[in-house]
Order: C-alpha cells, then sequence, then structure tokens
C-alpha cells in the first residue's frame, strides 16, 4: 500500500498524522507513538516521516515522539482491560493477519473518544512475527453524526408508527359511529313504528277489535315505549359520561332490592324472559340505585339480546366488593371484538345494537368505584360472564 517499513521509519504518509501507530515487540509493549490527536500525545515535527522504535527499547530519534515503554492496554478502558480484550486483539491480528473493531478508548487526560483500530501483525523477511502495527483513528464525530441520524430515524419510525395506529383509531372511530347512526335509526324506528301503528288501528278500529286484541295492541305499545325510554336513556347516559358531567346521588341499597327492580325492568321488553337470581347473602352496597340499576339492567339485556336464555345472575362479596355476575346460555362473545367489547359503539359482525349498553355499563361501575369486565368462557360456562364490581356499603 506504499507504506515502507524499514529502518525504524514509516515513510510517505502524512494522512496518518491525525492517527496514533504504534509497534510493539512480541511481548506486546508500546514501543513508539507518532503523534496523535487521538491520545493527546504529541504531533512529530516531521509531517511524513515517523520513527518507530521495533525493538521495545523505547528509544525514538525524533525528538518530539514520546516513547511510552507500557503495555498497550492503558489505552483501553477498565472493563476492557478486564476482559482481556486487548490481548484477544493481538491473538486475532496474529491468527488472521489483520484485526479491525471499533469501541471507546482513552486519552492521555482520561477522556474517552470513539476509535476505529486496525492492528496487523508485522513479520521479517523470513516469515517471523516479530510485532504488531496499530493505526487508531478518532470517529467519534462520525459516530456522533450517526447516532444521530439513528435516532432521527427511530423518532420518525416512531411518529409514523404512532400517525398509524392513531388513523386507524379515527378509522375505526368513523366506522363505529356510522354504525352507530344506523342502528340507532333502526333501534327508534321499530318501536316508533309499532307505537305508531298500534295507536292508528286502535284509533281506526276501536270499535271492531274485541278487549283481548286491545289489549295486546296496547302491551305492545307499552314494550316499545320501554324501549325507546331505554335507548334514550343509554343516549343521555353516554353523553353525560363523555362530558364528564355524570353525577351520582349514593346511598346504602340493599342488592336484593337493586336486582329486583333490574329484572323487572328487563321482563318489561322481553315478555317471558326467563332471568334467575341465585340465592344470596344479604349484601349491602354504597351506590347510586338509578344508575347501579341500570347498568346492571344493561347486562341483561345484553344477554338476552346477544346470548341465549335462561340468564342467571349469582352476587357474591369480599370486605371491599360486591360481584354481580351474568351468565346466558349463549355461544360467549366473539372473540375478535374482545379487545374493544367495552368501548364506545363497538359492535360484532353477528350481533345488533347500538354499541353504548357495555360502555354504560362500564364507566358507571368505576364511577361507583368498582369495574365491569368479561370472564372467558370455559369447559364450565361456554358462555362466559359479565362481572360487574360495585364498593360495599
Amino acid at each position: 500500500d506504499g507504506v515502507r517499513v524499514g529502518a525504524g521509519l514509516l515513510v510517505g504518509r502524512p494522512d496518518l498524522l491525525p492517527y496514533l501507530v504504534v509497534l510493539s515487540d512480541g511481548a506486546d509493549t508500546v514501543s513508539s507513538a507518532s503523534a496523535p490527536d487521538a491520545f493527546g500525545f504529541a504531533r512529530s515535527a516531521q509531517a511524513g516521516v515517523f520513527s518507530i522504535a521495533i525493538t521495545g527499547s523505547g528509544e525514538s530519534d525524533v525528538p518530539a515522539l514520546r516513547s511510552l515503554g507500557q503495555h498497550f492496554r492503558i489505552f483501553y478502558p477498565a472493563h476492557l482491560q478486564e476482559q482481556r480484550h486487548p490481548e484477544h486483539e493481538l491473538e486475532k491480528a496474529l491468527s488472521d493477519g489483520r484485526y479491525q473493531e471499533e469501541g471507546w478508548r482513552i486519552r492521555k487526560d482520561g477522556s474517552h473518544f470513539w476509535a476505529h483500530v486496525t492492528i496487523t501483525a508485522i513479520f521479517d523477511e523470513t516469515g517471523e512475527h516479530f510485532g504488531f502495527a496499530k493505526v487508531t483513528r478518532d470517529v467519534t464525530e462520525r459516530r456522533l453524526a450517526d447516532q444521530g441520524r439513528d435516532e432521527f430515524e427511530k423518532a420518525l419510525a416512531d411518529a409514523n408508527a404512532s400517525l398509524e395506529s392513531v388513523n386507524l383509531k379515527l378509522t375505526q372511530a368513523a366506522d363505529d359511529q356510522s354504525q352507530f347512526i344506523a342502528v340507532t335509526a333502526h333501534e327508534l324506528r321499530n318501536p316508533a313504528a309499532v307505537l305508531g301503528g298500534s295507536a292508528q288501528t286502535l284509533a281506526n278500529h276501536w270499535g271492531d277489535l274485541t278487549a283481548e286484541e286491545r289489549s295486546a295492541l296496547l302491551v305492545g305499545m307499552t314494550s316499545s315505549a320501554d324501549r325507546l325510554h331505554h335507548l334514550l336513556s343509554d343516549l343521555l347516559t353516554a353523553s353525560s359520561l363523555e362530558a364528564n358531567s355524570l353525577k351520582l346521588s349514593t346511598t346504602q341499597i340493599p342488592l336484593s332490592r337493586l336486582l329486583k327492580s333490574a329484572t323487572d325492568a328487563a321482563r318489561a321488553t322481553h315478555a317471558r324472559a326467563q332471568i334467575v337470581v341465585e340465592p344470596h347473602p344479604d349484601i349491602e352496597v354504597q351506590a347510586d340505585p338509578i344508575r347501579l340499576a341500570q347498568a346492571v339492567d344493561n347486562l341483561i339485556v345484553n344477554a338476552l339480546s346477544h346470548g341465549a336464555e335462561p340468564v342467571r345472575i349469582a352476587v357474591s362479596a369480599d370486605e371491599l366488593m360486591a360481584e354481580i355476575r351474568i351468565r346466558d346460555a349463549g355461544q360467549g362473545v366473539d372473540p375478535e371484538l374482545l379487545p374493544r367489547l367495552f368501548d364506545r359503539f363497538a359492535t360484532g359482525a353477528r350481533t345488533t345494537g347500538t354499541g353504548l349498553g357495555l360502555f354504560i355499563v362500564r364507566e358507571l361501575a368505576r364511577a361507583h368505584g368498582g369495574d365491569a369486565y368479561y370472564e372467558v368462557a370455559s369447559d364450565e360456562h361456554p358462555s362466559g360472564a359479565f362481572v360487574l364490581t360495585v364498593p360495599v356499603a
């Protein structure tokens, strides 16, 4: 490569001035240093000519050069010295002819810099190994530039990932809202049609209808009115929850009374529904009776609408929380829906509804200091269970 080593001279390479050139004898002892800004030793006054003592004597015929006479391990951080990494470098250079790496090195003043290191094994004319040549380049600025670029690229990648995530959420929210509007319109239209049709029939044919027929129409109107009331109640509650304006009026109330109120409300809109409240101890909770009944009612209606009868309600409690567990005989929740089961407007592919019921259940439970969650299906309970917790009184 145009570099001549002989008679202790390295000639014709002024481009190596910013670097450290070291030869060592077989004992791995630093013989001489040429200059180098990297380690903080003196620069040679004779540009392009470096005196290198290959005998390990530490002698130099160029006054500006400093003979070190120490093991070259002094240029390595303590942890690399403890790992015998410098010795490993020499072993690799001897076995492979050359060794290169980048890593931290230490200057004379104790400061660290990032170095590109090349160690070359040197042999005489007979092929006998007698030392090593080492070139160390200070590439700290390049490393900092690379790190800055890597950090920028990572920050850009993170920002892009965040934007993609937000975009997916916005798309899902838009889809959910469109589905909500369509479903809500359907949910409103059906009971409204029943009310309008029944009222018109009663008005036009009252005298032609039997008492039983009039009674059946009135029952249908009452059921449709209850459905409308339930839907409007959910819409108003969801609006209050979103605006953080929901106010609770809590009091001490027996769970048995609250469950009766909720089951009566569910039976009003689902005639002859099989709803079983399992025997349970007398438990009192601290809750807003109207709001907690609404949450339980939503869970019962959810089971009747998307599961299969009978719907079973079990109650248990510890010192802090009461649990209301509601199961049905259906197939359980679609696994694809589980991650956003309690999200606003969340509905499954095979289900109907506004997607507000379970959202309201969880938010009302949390407003009381409890929570709501879904227990996944098991062999004992293939449909899983919805659990609502509320503080005991």
